[in-house]
C-alpha cells in the first residue's frame, strides 16, 4: 500500500505473476519480492535480509452482493545490522465485500487474519479483524454513515517467551486508523463511526470518531512507545476526531485538506506526558 504524507514510499523488487482480470469472475494473483532498503548516499537497493512471498485470489462471480478474496503471506527477515530483527511469519485471511439494496443503498467489508510463525526467536501467534458496515441515502448530498471495528491481538506475557501481537506487516495506516498515524493495526480496540457526503458534486466532506483501547493491557501502544508490564494502567488509549475537505477545482486538480485532534486517555496519563494533538494536512493533485 502507498504511504500517505511521506516523502518516500514502500517499493519492492521481485515478481509477479498474476492470472485472470477486474472483469473476470476469478483472479490469482502472486508475488515474490524483497523490500527495497532506502539509501542517503547511495542508489537504494533490494534487501538481502528480507523476502516476502503471496498469493491472493479473487471470487467475483457473486458479485456485488460478496466478493471474497482469500489470501496468504510469508515473510522471512533475519537483520542483524543496527537493530537486530528476526521474523517468519505466515499470515492467512479473508476479505470479503459486497452491497445490496435499491441503488446499492447498505454495504460491508469485512477481513479476518491469523498470523503464525516466530518472532526474535519466540512462537508467534496472532490474529486480527476488520467489519464495516455502512448504509448510503439516495437523498441530494448522498450521505453515507457506516459503523467500523478493528481488533489486532496484543502480546499478554512479555516474559513467556511466546508473541501473541499481530504484525501488520507493510500495511499502510492513514485513514485506515486515524490521519495521526498514532496507531496501526496492532495491540488494538477500536470502534469508529464515518459520516461523509457531497453538499456539491464537486466537493466532498467526511468526518470520523474513533475510540482506542489496547487488546492487551500488558502489551505495548506500539505507536505511541508506551508500555505498562503489569497491566495496572489500563487500556484506553483515547480519541480521535478526523475530518477531510476534498475539493475537485477543475477537472485535472483537487484539493485535499484534513485535520485531525487526538483525546488521550487514561493509559497515556497513567504512563507518562497526556498532551493533546493536533495533525493538519494539506495536499495538491495534479491529473494529466
Amino acid at each position: 500500500a502507498r504511504n500517505r504524507n511521506r516523502n518516500t514510499i514502500s517499493a519492492f523488487d521481485g515478481f509477479r505473476l498474476r492470472l485472470g482480470d477486474e472483469n473476470a469472475p476469478w483472479e490469482i494473483d502472486a508475488i515474490a519480492v524483497r523490500p527495497v532498503d532506502r539509501s542517503v548516499d547511495d542508489l537504494d537497493e533490494s534487501s538481502e535480509n528480507a523476502t516476502l512471498v503471496s498469493i491472493a485470489g479473487y471470487w467475483r462471480g457473486w458479485s456485488p452482493h460478496i466478493v471474497l478474496e482469500p489470501y496468504w503471506l510469508w515473510f522471512d527477515q533475519d537483520d542483524n545490522r543496527l537493530i537486530p530483527i528476526q521474523r517468519d511469519l505466515r499470515t492467512f485471511g479473508l476479505h470479503a465485500f459486497g452491497q445490496w439494496g435499491e441503488k446499492s443503498a447498505w454495504d460491508y467489508d469485512l477481513s479476518l487474519a491469523s498470523q503464525w510463525g516466530s518472532t526474535q526467536g519466540q512462537d508467534h501467534r496472532a490474529w486480527a479483524a476488520h467489519i464495516e458496515a455502512g448504509h448510503t441515502w439516495s437523498s441530494a448530498w448522498k450521505p453515507r454513515l457506516a459503523l467500523w471495528f478493528n481488533y489486532a491481538s496484543g502480546d499478554e506475557n512479555a516474559a513467556d517467551g511466546s508473541n501473541e501481537r499481530f504484525d501488520p506487516l507493510f500495511g499502510a495506516t492513514y485513514a485506515f486508523y486515524g490521519y495521526s498515524s498514532y496507531f496501526a493495526w496492532q495491540n488494538m480496540v477500536n470502534p469508529a463511526l464515518r459520516l461523509s457526503f457531497k453538499p456539491a458534486k464537486n466537493f466532498q466532506v467526511e468526518f470520523m470518531q474513533r475510540a482506542f483501547w489496547l487488546a492487551s493491557d500488558t502489551d505495548a501502544w506500539v505507536r505511541g512507545l508506551r508500555r505498562d508490564r503489569t497491566g495496572t494502567s489500563g487500556g484506553f488509549i483515547g480519541q480521535e476526531t478526523d475530518i477531510r475537505l476534498i475539493w475537485q477545482l477543475c477537472k485535472n486538480f483537487d484539493l485535499d485538506l484534513s485535520y485531525s485532534h487526538f483525546w488521550p486517555g487514561s493509559f497515556v496519563a497513567k504512563t507518562g506526558s497526556a498532551p493533546q494533538g493536533d495533525f493538519i494536512q494539506m495536499a495538491g493533485t495534479l491529473r494529466f
